[in-house]
């Protein structure tokens, strides 16, 4: 008897573990359920940069720094960067990078400056002078 039971319990284990496995969908074809299809790439062509983003890119070069993300900042911020660069104040400072943020910051060891929301003119040159030594 002990011999028709396990021959019944391979069968049914057979039965189950046959029934359970579907037939496998190759995973360069198969759709997904839960996410939605991959936008194609846009073949629209990429706005040009203003003028002023070109401007402050091309001031900042000439002191020896560089500005970092400027591409994505609205036409005040870019004004504003080329006027705090333009003053004679800022030139020759151990800056490397130029960034915008928040706050108005500098970081000694990567020697960055980041610009802030407050675009008050001499209270950030008064920052540069006070916080930024001379190269």
């Amino acid at each position: 008897m002990s011999k028709a039971l396990d021959i019944a319990l391979i069968f049914i284990l057979s039965f189950l573990w046959a029934c359970s496995s579907g037939p496998t969908a190759s995973k360069s074809t198969a759709v997904s359920d839960v996410l939605e299809p991959a936008d194609e790439p846009s073949t629209e062509a990429k706005s040009v940069p203003s003028p002023s983003f070109e401007k402050a890119l091309q001031l900042l070069a000439g002191l020896g720094y560089q500005g970092v993300g400027l591409e994505h900042e609205d036409e005040a911020t870019l004004q504003f960067v080329q006027a705090v660069f333009s003053s004679p104040k800022v030139q020759n400072r151990k800056i490397d990078l130029v960034y915008t943020g928040l706050k108005l910051s500098y970081d000694k060891e990567q020697r960055s400056l980041t610009l802030g929301e407050d675009s008050d003119l001499s209270k950030t040159l008064r920052f540069i002078e006070k916080n930024i030594p001379t190269r």
